[in-house]
C-alpha cells in the first residue's frame, strides 16, 4: 500500500503486550515509519477480540483432543496445531461472526460500555441465541432489534 494510505490495527488491553513506555514507542514507531494506526479495544472486553472470542478457542479445544496425552512434546504439538488449522471448519468462524455481532450490539447500546456483555458473558460463550431469545433480555433484544432495521 503507499505509505498516504493508512492501515488500523486493533490490540487489545492484555498485560503480556509491554509496559506503557514500551507500548507508546511501539504505537508512535508503528505510525511514523509504516503509518500504521493502533487502535486499543475497551479495557477488559476480550469479547471484542474475534480471534479471542471463539477461533482460538475453538482450534485450542480441537488440539487438545487430538494430542491428549502427548501435548508435551513439541514435535506432536506442532503436527497436531498444523492438522487442527487444515481441519478448521468455516461454520466455526461464522458462529464466532455471529457472537462477535452480537457482542458489538450490546457494547453499542451501552453506548460504548461493556455492561451488558458482561452480565451475558456465558451465555454469549456457550450459546448467543439464548442471548437474544431469553426473558431477561426482552427489552434488549427490541432495542437490537430496532437498532438493527
Amino acid at each position: 500500500l503507499p505509505y498516504f494510505i493508512s492501515i488500523y490495527l486493533i490490540m487489545d488491553n492484555a498485560g503480556g503486550h509491554g509496559t506503557k513506555d514500551c507500548i507508546s514507542d511501539y504505537v508512535q514507531m508503528m505510525r511514523c515509519k509504516y503509518n500504521i494506526i493502533i487502535l486499543f479495544q475497551v479495557p477488559n472486553s476480550p469479547e471484542t477480540n474475534l480471534l479471542d472470542l471463539g477461533v482460538w478457542r475453538a482450534l485450542q479445544s480441537l488440539v487438545e483432543i487430538l494430542s491428549f496425552r502427548e501435548r508435551h512434546d513439541p514435535e506432536v504439538l506442532a503436527s497436531t496445531v498444523y492438522k487442527a488449522w487444515n481441519d478448521f471448519r468455516s461454520e466455526a468462524i461464522n458462529k464466532v461472526y455471529k457472537r462477535w455481532e452480537l457482542v458489538l450490539d450490546l457494547i453499542l447500546l451501552d453506548n460504548g460500555g461493556n455492561r451488558f456483555v458482561q452480565s451475558f458473558r456465558g451465555k454469549l460463550i456457550n450459546d448467543p441465541t439464548s442471548v437474544a431469545s431469553s426473558t431477561e433480555s426482552d427489552n434488549l433484544t427490541s432495542v437490537l432489534a430496532s437498532a438493527k432495521k
